[in-house]
């Protein structure tokens, strides 16, 4: 018997997992967009020596079919992050700086992360990296996030299963490769004592602070905000420069009405 794993539910379109790979039906396609590869993130580990596993996950690319809705401003994205160590550390994205006026959305479909938001500077009187500001906001299923414009960020899972995430961008949007100079984020997860902890980045010149999102406030809506489909759909489009949030959605915030 196939295991099938469906995500309808939490996305409002026919989605599923089979054999590890991901597939659409009715008016939507999944196309393998690439590969995540250790290789590509092994500059921003704690360990640069490891070696596996080479694989550590996939991007694919959700394309709509109906006709009627083909003109729409966003691009679909389905991150899948492998349940897997990179020597210590929880295998993670490299980083990305989003250099236009565009908010990046992401909702947790199944499993569950943390996403490393900050911005970072090179000091030249101490000749080392600092950060204003850094944000660890734990996602999975059930739970989204606006990430704002100018701000680096890495997904990082957080369990030995597969992390899997909607990335939802504007089509204009203008991003690039970021963290290579100082090993990564500020602060790594790695995996001690049976259970993630957050530790550190040396190459920054001081222990900086970070702002953590737990479960119990994001479920609680604790000093969090929660966003209209409208809302969203502005910060996606335009070049608002929104907070970092976290949202508390349900079964119906899908897809379907991204597309109204």
């Amino acid at each position: 018997m196939i295991n099938r794993i469906s995500f309808e539910n939490e996305l409002g379109i026919p989605l599923w997992l089979e054999r590890g790979k991901l597939f659409a039906g009715g008016d939507y396609e999944v196309e393998h967009k690439e590969s995540l590869l250790l290789a590509d993130i092994k500059s921003q580990t704690i360990n640069d020596d490891i070696c596996y596993p080479e694989y550590i996950g996939d991007r694919y690319k959700l394309k709509i079919l109906k006709e009627t809705i083909l003109n729409i401003p966003y691009l679909f994205n389905i991150l899948k992050l492998s349940g897997t160590l990179l020597g210590i550390e929880f295998a993670k994205t490299r980083g990305r700086y989003t250099k236009s006026n565009h908010s990046v959305y992401l909702q947790g479909v199944s499993g569950s992360g943390f996403v490393i938001i900050q911005d970072t500077y090179f000091d030249p009187l101490t000749f080392a990296f600092r950060t204003k500001e850094v944000h660890i906001v734990y996602i999975s299923q059930g739970t989204s996030l606006l990430i704002p414009p100018h701000y680096g960020y890495v997904i990082v899972n957080k369990t030995l299963r597969d992390l899997i995430l909607l990335e939802v961008i504007n089509e204009k949007i203008v991003q690039e490769e970021v963290f290579d100079n100082h090993k990564g984020a500020a602060f790594y997860i790695i995996y001690k004592n049976s259970r993630p902890e957050i530790v550190t980045n040396p190459y920054f010149s001081d222990s900086p602070n970070y702002k953590r999102y737990t479960k119990e406030m994001i479920l609680k809506n604790k000093k969090l905000g929660s966003f209209t489909v409208d809302e969203i759909k502005q910060m996606l489009l335009s070049s608002h420069k929104a907070p970092i949030f976290s949202l508390l959605c349900s079964n119906n915030f899908n897809i379907n009405q991204l597309l109204k």
